[in-house]
Order: C-alpha cells, then sequence, then structure tokens
C-alpha cells in the first residue's frame, strides 16, 4: 500500500525548460558577480565542476553542500566567505527575476492537494543539487510552496544525489517508509524511474519528458497531471 508520495520539481511540478533556464541562470550570475568585481569569466565552468563532483559523490558522511564547497573552493580564485555571501544575496536577489521562464504545470497544485487530502506523506523529491532557497523560490513559481511537506531535498539535507539509489532510500529512511510504500512522480527517465529500482512504483510525466532513450525499468503508471490526480482520488 502506497503511503507517501514523492513529487519531483522541475518538468514535473514546474513547466520549465531546463536548457534555457540554465543558460539565463549562469548568464545572470555571471553579471552580479562582475558587477561585484568577482572572478566570473569562469564561474559557470567551476560551479558545473563542482556540481558534476558532488552527483558522482557517494559519501554518506557528507552532505550535498559539504561535497559542492569541497571542490569549489579549491578552484575558486576568490575568497569563500566573499563567494559564500555572494551566493546568498544571489538566490535572494537576483534568481526570482528567472521566473519568467517557468510556470506552473497544469494541475500542480491540486495533485499535491491531492495527495494531503488523500492522508499520504509528502515529500518534494527533487534533484539535491540546489540550496533551499533556490528549490523554494521555484516551488513559488509552481504554486506548490505553501504546503507542510515532509520533505524537501536540497544539498544541504541530503548526502546522495539523483540517480543514486542511496538518494531515494535516503528519502525512506527519512519518512520512515519503505521503498514499495513510495510513489515517485517525475518526468526523467534516468533521474526518477530509476527510483522503481529500489522497490519504488513510478509515474512518469510526459510533457517535459526527459531521457527518454534511458529506460531501464517500466513506469507503473505514465501520463499527466491531470491523470495521477484521478488516480490518487481512487486510493
Amino acid at each position: 500500500m502506497i503511503k507517501a508520495v514523492l513529487f519531483d520539481l522541475d518538468g514535473t511540478l514546474l513547466d520549465i525548460d531546463m536548457d534555457i533556464f540554465i543558460q539565463n541562470y549562469f548568464k545572470l550570475m555571471v553579471e552580479m558577480a562582475r558587477h561585484r568585481g568577482l572572478p566570473y569569466q569562469d564561474l559557470p565552468k567551476k560551479i558545473m565542476t563542482a556540481t558534476e563532483a558532488m552527483i558522482r559523490d557517494k559519501d554518506p558522511n557528507r552532505t550535498n553542500k559539504e561535497v559542492f564547497e569541497s571542490v569549489f573552493y579549491k578552484i575558486c580564485e576568490a575568497d569563500p566567505n566573499l563567494m559564500a555571501a555572494f551566493f546568498n544575496d544571489f538566490y535572494k536577489e537576483a534568481f526570482p527575476r528567472l521566473s519568467s521562464l517557468a510556470a506552473p504545470m497544469q494541475g500542480a497544485q491540486e495533485v499535491v492537494a491531492k495527495a494531503f487530502e488523500q492522508g499520504f506523506k509528502v515529500a518534494i523529491a527533487t534533484n539535491a543539487i540546489f540550496p533551499y532557497s533556490a528549490i523554494n523560490e521555484r516551488l513559488k513559481w509552481a504554486q506548490c510552496h505553501d504546503f507542510p511537506y515532509e520533505l524537501v531535498t536540497t544539498y544541504e539535507n541530503m548526502y546522495f544525489c539523483k540517480p543514486h539509489h542511496e538518494y531515494y532510500l535516503d528519502i525512506c529512511r527519512f519518512l520512515g517508509v519503505q521503498p514499495h510504500e513510495c510513489l515517485m512522480v517525475g518526468n526523467d527517465v534516468a533521474e526518477d524511474l530509476v527510483a522503481g529500482e529500489v522497490g519504488m512504483e513510478t509515474f512518469l510525466c510526459r510533457k517535459r519528458i526527459l531521457n527518454e532513450g534511458a529506460r531501464r525499468i517500466k513506469p507503473r503508471y505514465e501520463g499527466d497531471l491531470l491523470l495521477l490526480y484521478r488516480l490518487l482520488s481512487e486510493t
């Protein structure tokens, strides 16, 4: 019996083209760094290097944030304290300006509300490579921020990233459920359907489907959030 529903964010609850978003995200960040007199020319490359290291890492004793910072501050010329303050200000002041690149996925708010109404434990299981401030901001864009989630996975509170099995198993431990008691809802075949390999039920959202050629396991369900709403209503 399903006890918990896990929602991916980007491309699932939030209608967003991540390629366009990332281009504008780095453009805005570089502009702000240049304005503040911080090293900016290779900033996106260095962030991606640290992010890729964070995604690969499987050390259960370091949070994703700790892994990211251990790599980034080794290759960044600026003072770590200055860069930490810069990132905090960026997500507070500049990041919200990217909201024009996204919109709520049709039925997003309603399906999350239905999951709560039906008594499920509900978590936001987005890849934990961003700070909470950035993820909560995107939840606002999806009009899904004002819910009492059991867990929102961020780089501060997680030790693994998608598509590692450990990411999903850690969510189970946090929620106090077994994998077979979870339904993972997402649009990325490579990152979200892998939850099925640890025993979770999966729902593939098709509108913003990613990595469709990477299927290793068939989803239990697939369709849009309106279909998911009906399925949750029947449980």
